[in-house]
């Protein structure tokens, strides 16, 4: 089987299918992403059946490595177009990727929980190390009447902001001994 995510075809993927009382438990294996996601019974009735009282989707993956889309050489980048997806589409979901990787460049270990509201999703224990930088945070992703918008607020820190700026591939400029600050 392959797995093909948008336009990105990802490649061979084994898939390990097994049912976990009234849940199904899905192991996938490939270059591209390994992992489990356990799905309770209520993600098969669809979204217009999703609640905020419904147990979470657990996706737990050691890796996802996404190709970077390769544009012709001379041409412009392409502007960029909202998803069409909608924070009511998705379940309550509890999700941690280990490793997450886009072409060359690793953008860490990401975790988060979504929790159903009537407008969309809150957005709960964001956790994520990227490069040098912890962020925590939390936001709100909402679909009212077909207009998307999402918020974030949070915080990050880091030791010293040297390995931050050789993290993120320029020439240190600064040292540090701790590195603060607010997103909002």
């Amino acid at each position: 089987d392959e797995l093909i995510l948008g336009e990105n075809n990802l490649g061979a993927l084994s898939i390990d299918l097994q049912r976990q009382g009234e849940d199904w438990r899905v192991g996938l294996n490939s270059k591209a992403i390994a992992g489990t996601v356990v799905l309770p019974p209520h993600v098969f009735r669809g979204a217009s059946g999703f609640t905020a009282a419904d147990r979470p989707v657990q996706v737990q993956l050691e890796h996802v490595r996404l190709p970077k889309k390769e544009l012709p050489e001379g041409a412009p980048e392409p502007e960029w177009v909202p998803s069409s997806l909608s924070p009511l589409d998705l379940p309550n979901a509890r999700v941690l990727i280990k490793d997450l990787q886009v072409g060359d460049g690793s953008f860490g270990r990401w975790a988060l929980s979504l929790q159903r509201t009537p407008q969309g999703l809150q957005l709960n224990d964001i956790d994520v190390f990227m490069r040098s930088v912890q962020l925590k945070a939390k936001g709100d992703w909402t679909d009212i009447a077909g207009v998307r918008t999402s918020k974030v607020q949070g915080s990050f820190t880091s030791s010293n902001i040297a390995d931050v700026m050789r993290d993120w591939g320029t020439e240190p400029s600064m040292s540090s001994h701790d590195m603060t600050g607010n997103l909002n």
